[in-house]
């Protein structure tokens, strides 16, 4: 069996064909073009196998490809998804959707509330999450991740965690404070 990396044009080509110096040419070029193909897929195999990659090889790649707020003490789910999605940060760098999919992908869920939704000054934003382990030890990483993403002209005003919880009953409450007012004057 013949490997195709090793194959060639010129071995599937009718004689008449191979007789033509034009063709005989056209063929070793496009032979030579292929195997250079070829070799380019195999460099693309780490994109493939980032499942199998280790913990080292992970950091040293995200180095590469400066992959924002990227942290070797990360678990190394959170480093692949990382990774992987490097291209997409970059390619929404500056937008809403960059810092919710870089929040979301570090912290596990996470979204932005724009000025104009909650009805605050303009170019602010809140950062929110659902994620409890947002405490003040890593709210710093939450904001160095938020500001690695953002516009420059916007600013982080708050950073919001979203708790609710499941309750069979809800008891209101409320007070009704009646009261007479008077006025006197004084003479």
């Amino acid at each position: 069996m013949i490997k195709f990396y090793n194959s060639s044009i010129i071995k599937i080509l009718p004689q008449v064909l191979i007789n033509q110096p034009e063709v005989k040419v056209l063929a070793i070029v496009l032979s030579n073009q292929i195997k250079k193909i070829i070799e380019l897929t195999q460099k693309i195999k780490i994109w493939i196998g980032i499942s199998n990659l280790s913990d080292k090889i992970l950091d040293i790649l995200a180095i590469e490809l400066r992959t924002p707020s990227y942290d070797e003490n990360f678990d190394i789910s959170i480093k692949r998804k990382m990774i992987l999605n490097t291209l997409e940060y970059y390619k929404y760098a500056g937008t809403a959707k960059a810092v919710t999919d870089l929040i979301t992908d570090i912290f596990g869920s996470g979204h932005v509330k724009e000025w104009y939704e909650y009805g605050g000054q303009p170019f602010y934003f809140k950062a929110s999450t659902t994620n409890p382990a947002i405490t003040d030890e890593n709210a710093q990483k939450f904001i160095d991740t938020v500001s690695n993403m953002k516009r420059l002209s916007s600013w982080l005003e708050a950073i919001e965690l979203e708790l609710s919880t499941e309750s069979t009953s809800i008891n209101f409450g409320f007070v009704i404070h009646t009261a007479t007012k008077n006025n006197f004057k004084m003479r």
